[in-house]
């Protein structure tokens, strides 16, 4: 549908705007038409930083994001009265901040709902097709659209940083996706972190600390040119972390995210609070944005894993479920239900840290000191680029002063979570020990298996300043709960370079710039992967059309084991590769097992006679230890194929074509049928107008010339009216085409 914010750049077009939503959905249909005749298209993606609008306001003149027309008017709708303006916002007085209040929680919904609208036409004409958006980059936007919900209709959560030009530079993109996926983990996550051709170190960093997060999908820059390796800083880099992703990254589709111990509340209490004292502060929250990164930088600093929670993970017990510690940054304001049930969490043995300038309180709650300077820094961004104090700006923002600020903090809260965890003697919210504050550590695992992520992120600062990364030397400490546990290195396969010590696997390893090193620790040591093959099944009366089984298929099925025989419950990373009679490779894969077995079945060409006849076999290596299972299989290829059921005679069949014409007529009733200008199309008009009436089908004719006419819009219709061509100035005559 374009980018940017509003509607082909529009500042009118707001997205709770049905004149300009029709457009966007005719776009996404014209689209997907457009798409469902490239196979290898996984589906549509809708927009990229949208939020809702803001204007000059018709009493205060002041640019606003509130009441908006099209907002106005769908309130009236939803609660049938006029919603407060907000110049008439009295701050002392209940009922109307009750109003107030009300109104901005409403809005949030807003976004979520037009992705609702604009997903059916392309689940309509393409229901296994994928809808994604772009968000994550303004995740605290609460004052143009943005909370958990903002895109909670959609599969996949999907977007991007948070970029490194950002305060806390190469950290922001990790930031902006932790925290803006709250509450919305269990959907598959993607994401670009940076962008810009930036140099290999950086560019490895920024995409490690994001995949180890539990990504599914990474993304590159689009200026990041492969076919043109030699132009790039970064080409090497590129390479070197998509096949270790590729690797290894398939554990993610089997295992949900690994919630720590630790979380940290994002407050809409007290963001909302925050724009009721000054209606201008509609993202930082009275700078609870900034605590929050402050936190972030010092938990990565001793290697301690966070969530990001929303207050109805509390209210409804998911954070009490899933959680021993709740760290507040800076809150004034929190719902007494909420406080009441925080409380609960302290009396049951849950600790909740707050620092020194949270104003709520909650019985039990222990303070820790939070570092002024780096806030005060923080308040300087606006006024520093308005006067064009760049070297100032660039100081506080890019280099150091992030990381020196968090360095102050870490100390403090590793103390205080010291003793949180005492509560239950053995227990450690850090993933590992590491004597090196630049390791970034994630832990993931399920079951018998898990992983341990060491990325080095340490910033250069005595030799090039923020941008550059150097290699450390880092000691790890790895727990190790029981006798009979293994670890093996998951990037490169075979045992760790780590020795057992006590409860411990421990070693002194090298990190260069940017590296990541990742670690699996097993419940028992791996004994192999063990595979079989079903027969070939072949049925060539079956359907072929996409949602169903192809007319010739095999089975694979690979159980992970450990040295006894015994089925190791977890996500281990496979390669799976299947050769035919003469050695030649027909499948290479990557998968994972799910509770420790992997089971999929291969697609065989019906219509192939030249594959080989004879022993085929399948190889199946876990990439853990790098063991590896065998299977035969006997193949005959087909002496004949001539009727697959279901295939068409003709030179071009779009998958679900015959299903969307059956479809069309049995919802539409009264169509028209657009003709040229030959005797033929007119002809042929009347032959189907023919054919459909005694199915109930009205069908008007109409010449293509008379179709072809501008739209006459309305008064109200003509401010904010899209059409379906995306960028189309405001005067353009594909502004007046019908959507």
């Amino acid at each position: 549908m374009s980018g940017g914010a509003q509607m082909d750049l529009r500042r009118e077009c707001d997205w709770s705007d049905p004149y300009v939503l029709g457009g966007g959905a005719a776009r996404l249909a014209e689209r997907t038409f457009r798409d469902r005749t490239r196979p290898n298209c996984l589906g549509v993606h809708f927009y990229d930083e949208p939020t809702l609008t803001h204007l000059k306001h018709p009493v205060t003149g002041e640019d606003v994001p509130f009441n908006i027309a099209a907002q106005d008017r769908s309130y009236r709708a939803a609660f049938g009265r006029d919603p407060i303006q907000y110049n008439e916002l009295k701050k002392d007085d209940p009922a109307s901040v009750a109003d107030w209040l009300q109104m901005n929680r409403w809005r949030l919904s807003l976004l979520d709902a037009a992705w609702k609208l604009c997903q059916w036409p392309v689940n309509y004409i393409e229901p296994g097709y994928l809808t994604a958006n772009q968000g994550s980059w303004l995740f605290s936007g609460y004052g143009v659209g943005y909370y958990f919900n903002y895109q909670r209709s959609l599969p996949i959560y999907s977007g991007h940083g948070g970029y490194d030009y950002l305060y806390s530079g190469h950290y922001a993109p990790g930031f902006f996706f932790e925290f803006g996926r709250a509450r919305d983990y269990h959907k598959p996550q993607w994401y670009l972190p940076l962008w810009y051709d930036r140099h290999g170190d950086l560019f490895r960093a920024q995409q490690y600390m994001s995949f180890v997060t539990n990504l599914q999908g990474i993304a590159l820059p689009p200026d990041i040119l492969m076919h043109k390796p030699s132009a790039m800083h970064c080409a090497g880099a590129v390479v070197e972390s998509n096949k270790a992703m590729l690797r290894l990254g398939t554990i993610f589709t089997t295992m949900p995210p690994t919630k720590p111990g630790v979380a940290v509340l994002f407050s809409l209490s007290h963001n909302l609070d925050a724009m009721t004292r000054d209606t201008k502060d509609t993202y930082y929250g009275d700078y609870q944005w900034t605590r929050l990164l402050h936190v972030y930088l010092a938990t990565k600093m001793i290697q301690v894993p966070i969530f990001a929670v929303v207050e109805e993970d509390v209210l409804d017990g998911t954070f009490e479920r899933d959680h021993r510690v709740l760290i507040l940054a800076g809150t004034k304001k929190l719902d007494p239900a909420v406080i009441r049930r925080l409380e609960a969490f302290i009396e049951a043995g849950g600790t909740v840290l707050a620092s020194d300038d949270t104003a709520v309180d909650i019985k039990g709650m222990v303070r820790f000191p939070m570092d002024p300077e780096f806030l005060e820094g923080h308040k300087n961004w606006d006024k520093w680029a308005k006067e064009g104090k760049w070297d100032l700006w660039n100081t506080s923002v890019v280099t150091h002063a992030a990381y020196a600020a968090a360095r102050s903090l870490a100390p403090v809260l590793k103390a205080k979570l010291k003793e949180a965890a005492a509560k239950k003697p053995g227990t450690s919210f850090a993933v590992f020990e590491c004597d090196q504050d630049g390791i970034v550590a994630g832990h993931e695992g399920k079951g018998d298996i898990d992983y341990y992520f060491a990325v080095n992120a340490s910033p250069d600062f005595e030799t090039f300043g923020w941008y550059y990364l150097r290699g450390v030397e880092a000691k790890l400490k790895i727990p190790a709960t029981d006798s009979r546990q293994a670890l093996y290195d998951a990037v490169l396969g075979g045992e760790a370079a780590l020795e057992r010590s006590g409860s411990r696997f421990t070693g002194t390893l090298r990190f260069g710039p940017g590296q990541m090193r990742a670690f699996a620790r097993t419940a028992r040591a791996i004994g192999g992967v063990q595979v079989t093959v079903s027969p070939v099944t072949a049925d060539f009366t079956r359907c072929t059309v996409p949602e169903t089984a192809p007319p010739q298929e095999v089975e694979i099925v690979a159980v992970l084991v450990d040295d006894q025989g015994q089925i190791l419950n977890g996500s281990a990373p496979l390669r799976v590769q299947v050769f035919d009679a003469l050695k030649a490779k027909r499948q290479d894969l990557y998968r994972a097992t799910d509770c420790g077995i992997f089971r999929m079945k291969l697609p065989m060409a019906a219509n192939d006679s030249g594959w080989p006849a004879g022993e085929w076999t399948v190889v199946v290596r876990e990439l853990l230890s790098s063991r590896e299972g065998r299977a035969t299989l006997r193949f005959t290829p087909p002496r004949q194929c001539g009727a697959v059921a279901g295939q068409v005679q003709r030179a071009l069949y779009f998958g679900r074509d015959l299903d969307n014409v059956f479809r069309f007529f049995r919802v539409h009733k009264d169509v028209a049928i657009v003709t040229g200008s030959s005797e033929f199309n007119s002809g042929e008009a009347q032959r189907l107008a023919s054919i459909l009436k005694p199915w109930d089908v009205r069908c008007s004719i109409v010449p293509a010339a008379d179709a072809a006419k501008p739209r006459e819009l309305a008064d109200e219709q003509k401010p904010t009216w899209v059409g379906w061509a995306a960028g189309a100035g405001r005067t353009s005559p594909l502004r007046s085409q019908p959507s």
